[in-house]
């Protein structure tokens, strides 16, 4: 017996990579599902946040929030103030309601926010609406973003806040 040169290890590899090679093309001509009139993602972690305020600003020139606590402030505190800038220049508005423990945050001194807050509720779940967006996340230890995108869901929501929004001071 003799073994085989070392080298012929890369044979099955050369092999599989030769297949998917020739696969990608018939792939991508494939032409995928139109978009249904809902969708869901789910992101951990800090670049999800961004995904959500980018795609936020997209949606719409008005944002609304519920129950924010200054967090995605904390945690992008370098880009933050990017995201001001743009979001000053593009005028683009806020209205928000925050616990009355973060009624001084940064995140309420912000131009064109406008920022009301209800008393006895503290919560660490932020929820978010512009056009037909939801998002909703939780930025304790490692954040949690949910983006929800369907027009019927985003009006309940925004019926919800306009109430909140009379309530909160």
């Amino acid at each position: 017996f003799k073994a085989s040169a070392p080298e012929n290890l890369l044979n099955p590899l050369k092999n599989k990579e030769n297949l998917i090679k020739q696969l990608i093309p018939k792939l991508k001509s494939i032409n995928p599902k139109p978009k249904s009139e809902s969708d869901v993602t789910i992101f951990e972690g800090k670049e999800g946040l961004r995904h959500l305020l980018e795609q936020m600003l997209k949606q719409n020139k008005e944002m609304l929030f519920l129950g924010g606590a200054g967090k995605s402030y904390d945690i992008l505190r370098w880009e933050m103030e990017h995201i001001v800038k743009r979001f000053i220049k593009n005028k683009y508005t806020v209205r928000g309601i925050i616990s009355y423990s973060k009624k001084d945050h940064k995140l309420t001194k912000v131009p064109n926010a406008k920022v009301r807050s209800i008393k006895n509720i503290e919560n660490s779940a932020t929820t978010t609406i512009s056009g037909n967006m939801v998002g909703i996340h939780t930025l304790d230890q490692k954040p949690l973003i949910i983006i929800i995108n369907n027009k019927r869901i985003a009006d309940s929501y925004k019926q919800y806040f306009e109430v909140l929004w009379k309530i909160a001071t």
